[in-house]
């Protein structure tokens, strides 16, 4: 908590994480904090993680555009934040996108 609140990144998306708890979804590691889910506090960090161009925060940005959870969905700013994790090499990112393409659901 002390990183991610002096403006560690990684540590912002980690926390990030753990607030948005949808354990298989995003992550395969299961929660390791043992606070209750929180998509808006989930939001807050992986927008900070995000801002310092953390491939992680942009993906969890996504997904958040994505289901409306933490975030109203919105598909443009899902596929801005995907784009930016993808663009950054964050691997989960690459896959949705490739998948998306090959359903026809994303248009460059």
């Amino acid at each position: 908590l002390r990183a991610a609140e002096a403006g560690h990144a990684v540590s912002q998306r980690d926390l990030a994480a753990e607030y948005y708890r949808t354990p298989g979804e995003l992550f395969t590691v299961r929660p390791a904090a043992d606070w209750p889910a929180d998509p808006e506090k989930a939001f807050r960090w992986a927008s900070l993680a995000a801002a310092q161009d953390d491939p992680g925060g942009h993906f969890l940005l996504a997904q958040m555009y994505r289901h409306g959870k933490g975030a109203t969905a919105d598909h443009g700013k899902y596929r801005t934040h995907l784009d930016a994790a993808a663009n950054l090499k964050w691997a989960a990112a690459m896959n949705e996108l490739f998948w998306e393409l090959c359903r026809g659901k994303v248009y460059k």
